[in-house]
């Protein structure tokens, strides 16, 4: 008798018949018996499921001395007849076996379900577990599906198969459903085999993930009728609040009707334009359905609330926004991005604000008009908003990061001068008109990875929207308390169709996704494929990690752009002379073959709202505190942005960086307004840096900084790197193969206490270049004075400095 059953996994599926995974071949003559442990009910004899099915399930399958890899055309629906596609793993030395015909699968008709290839077992070491993964050619690593069984972290932020030989032919079995309304309770079956019993919990997440209503949910107005549409499969009752009056002194109540998709609606025969709504449900209440017929529900889709917990309001309004100002979003090549948060910006700006209107969406407004406002002044030409979306807040007042999402349709209403009118939908989108007059791209950062409180979508059906752990508690590799489960359809579809929104009544021009790494590599490329039918220009970044791992690898093959931390951490040790030569001409190169396939895939950075800010990350000073920077803080910061604003990627700053803002050394000031504030009186005190950085970024958006806006890779020589023994100084010439004309650009640094020369014979006439930057200054019709000596045809570089040459 066996020791041990081990069940691996179990679940519902779509014919209303559960499937259940052993960790191991199943070996004795008869069958395990099967009940349920809620009802004590005996459940249908299990049946071994068919090897194919098997296949389906976990991407391969053993059957008559072979093993059958199996790839589903489900699951990658872009993928056309006659693509070259590969198993490759650690059996066969990964890719080496690429354009190996022998391990190349095949699709048996254009119209086959299914792609494979077949091997005798006397391939492989069945002693040994090994992975694999699924490779098309030219050079796509394809995902692995969510719902594989043997999904496995790889190590490097993405998933291999895992190819377990004790999981082979007999460890499958299917088995009936206790109740008609199995879905709407927690199952947990019971395996017994002689003295032998184990429990296992059936989800209900495949089932769930297959839903594919067709229809528009949310509130609908049309020919003076509105319509309720909201998505709640386990519910047995879903109640409608609605109201004109904010006391809710005219409050009705009106049930909800159920059609075969999940899917509750309400039609009634009068417009509803400017009322307030919420919805309670009730149902069978356990760990993974969360109903309370007490707790107030805020339509996922409403367009605006009153505030977190809702009310949402009935509003068209967004409808009638009218047709923007043509604007034209830069080329991403061409992209100068300063992150930054609405209070943050106007706070103190020296802007003429009204005190009622300098915490929101009004008082930016005024700010980005003012021609001498200092996102204009800086030069910068996209701005990155932190999360503008609705998000938890117990005051209107109070300060916070914006993090925690509670409405993805509604701008927030903690930034509108009248919430309860629904004022955020003209206020911010006067925001997106005054940035775009201004020559500013608008793109917003979007946390769709997790949610914050109150935590409506849990309370239409926990499991449809959340991944689980095996006690049914929330997963939470965000950090944040819970993790969205970004792959099944409602939850794809409420992410899709709310970037839409922002995009086709806002005119919003791009988004940066916090903690990408959740959302998946699938899920984001169908977000880019929606949105880019929508704007062919919009702009796409992802910050790639998360606690569970990091995807910027993973995206190179996609049309996403990613934060390059390893940038942000290289720049920090390099100014303190702690890098090395291959890394800083990594970096200038555009972090090329590992991170970006294309130039501006990498998105280039020194200091985000995250941590530390960079001044407090590199001062001398004790405690972290950059507030009063030493002249080798200011020289490294210097030397830094001459690095960022060469680097070949997408610049980004963090508004006051170019001010040398500090934080006094506090790592996370996420409700620390006042410490967030921008200071501009530093943009006085520090105005020799605000300068030296808008000269940069001036010089960057010239015809001269087309050598560093590069829209596609070019030769390996492109960029020719001259070092120093000993040091990590570096001499980096920019169009060193003349393959974009005779003009060309040399930067130089040196992070050390002591000078370099960087030797003769480079090939460069120093005679033609003209100096036209040093760690202080910069003048683009060159320095007049002070100029980096010419020793030997080749610079002579100071302790601590940098400098920057051009040739015509």
């Amino acid at each position: 008798m066996p020791k041990s059953v081990n069940l691996l996994k179990a679940f519902w599926v779509e014919n209303k018949q559960g499937v259940v995974f052993l960790s191991r071949n199943w070996n004795q003559r008869s069958l395990p018996k099967l009940s349920c442990l809620e009802t004590n009910a005996p459940l249908q004899p299990l049946r071994p499921l068919p090897p194919q099915y098997t296949g389906y399930w976990s991407g391969y399958f053993i059957e008559d001395g072979k093993i059958h890899f199996l790839l589903h055309q489900s699951d990658f629906p872009d993928i056309q007849p006659g693509s070259k596609i590969y198993v490759t793993g650690s059996f066969n030395g990964w890719k080496d076996v690429v354009d190996n015909e022998e391990w190349r699968l095949q699709q048996k008709g254009d119209r086959s379900e299914f792609w494979t290839v077949s091997f005798p077992l006397a391939y492989f070491d069945t002693k040994t577990t090994h992975y694999f993964r699924f490779f098309l050619k030219p050079e796509q690593w394809l995902p692995v599906p969510t719902r594989i069984i043997n999904r496995t972290p790889d190590g490097f932020g993405g998933f291999n198969y895992e190819l377990n030989w004790n999981r082979g032919t007999n460890y499958a079995f299917t088995f009936g459903p206790p109740t008609e309304d199995f879905i709407k309770r927690k199952t947990t079956i019971v395996f017994e085999y002689d003295t032998l019993r184990e429990e296992m919990p059936v989800s209900s997440a495949e089932i769930l993930g297959i839903w594919n209503y067709q229809d528009r949910l949310g509130v609908i107005i049309e020919n003076d009728c509105t319509s309720f549409h909201i998505f709640a499969p386990r519910a047995s009752s879903v109640t409608l609040h609605t109201y004109r009056n904010l006391d809710e002194s005219d409050k009705k109540v009106l049930p909800l009707k159920a059609d075969d998709s999940g899917v509750w609606s309400l039609f009634l025969t009068d417009n509803l334009e400017g009322f307030y709504y919420y919805y309670t449900i009730d149902g069978i209440f356990d760990p993974t359905t969360a109903f309370d017929p007490n707790v107030r529900i805020l339509d996922p889709y409403a367009k605006a609330a009153v505030g977190p917990k809702g009310p949402g309001i009935i509003t068209n309004r967004y409808l009638n926004l009218g047709t923007p100002a043509p604007f034209k979003v830069p080329y991403w090549q061409d992209l100068i991005i300063a992150e930054c948060h609405v209070r943050d910006l106007i706070q103190h700006a020296p802007t003429d604000i009204p005190s009622d209107e300098r915490k929101g969406f009004a008082g930016l407004t005024r700010f980005i008009k003012d021609k001498g406002n200092y996102l204009r002044s800086l030069g910068i030409n996209a701005i990155e908003l932190q999360p503008i979306q609705e998000y938890e807040y117990d005051s209107p007042q109070e300060y916070q990061w914006g993090y925690m999402p509670t409405n993805y349709f509604s701008p927030a209403s903690g930034y509108a001068t009248a919430p309860e009118k629904a004022s955020q939908i003209e206020e911010f989108r006067a925001v997106v008109d005054a940035c775009h007059d201004a020559g500013l791209a608008v793109i917003l950062d979007v946390v769709y990875n997790h949610v914050g409180n109150p935590n409506h979508l849990m309370r239409l059906d926990k499991e449809t929207f959340f991944h689980l752990a095996p006690d049914d508690s929330f997963m939470n590799w965000s950090g944040c308390g819970n993790d969205l489960r970004c792959e099944s359809p409602v939850t794809k579809r409420l992410i899709i169709e709310s970037l839409t929104h922002l995009v086709r009544y806002y005119d919003v021009d791009g988004f940066r996704f916090d903690l990408a790494d959740l959302i998946g590599k699938s899920v984001l490329v169908e977000i880019e494929l929606a949105l880019k039918l929508e704007k062919p220009s919009v702009i796409l970044i992802a910050e790639p990690w998360s606690f569970h791992g990091h995807i910027g690898p993973a995206l190179r093959d996609t049309g996403w752009s990613s934060w390059n931390d390893g940038f942000r951490n290289f720049v920090a040790d390099y100014v303190r002379a702690h890098g090395n030569q291959e890394g800083i001409a990594y970096f200038l190169k555009g972090s090329p073959h590992g991170y970006a396939r294309f130039p501006s895939q990498t998105v280039n950075y020194t200091e985000s709202h995250d941590d530390r800010c960079w001044l407090d990350i590199i001062t001398e000073s004790p405690n972290n505190d950059g507030s009063m920077p030493t002249t080798r803080d200011i020289r490294r910061t210097h030397m830094m942005f001459a690095i960022l604003l060469t680097a070949i990627g997408i610049p980004m700053i963090a508004a006051g960086q170019d001010f040398l803002r500090s934080k006094h050394g506090k790592n996370n000031t996420y409700l620390d307004g006042e410490e967030n504030a921008l200071n501009y009186m530093r943009m006085i005190q520090f105005a020799g840096t605000h300068a030296y950085v808008r000269n940069w970024i001036k010089f960057r958006k010239s015809d001269w900084g087309n050598l560093l806006r590069l829209q596609s890779r070019q030769s390996e020589s492109y960029v020719r790197c001259i070092y120093v023994n000993g040091f990590s100084s570096v001499l980096a010439v920019f169009n060193a193969d003349g393959s974009m004309g005779a003009s060309r650009i040399a930067v130089a640094f040196n992070p050390h206490e002591s000078s370099v020369h960087f030797g003769n014979g480079n090939e460069i006439n120093w005679q033609n270049m003209r100096q036209i930057a040093d760690t202080e200054r910069f003048n683009i019709d060159g320095l007049e004075s002070g100029k980096i000596p010419i020793i030997d045809n080749a610079p002579m570089l100071p302790p601590l400095s940098c400098a920057a040459w051009i040739m015509e």
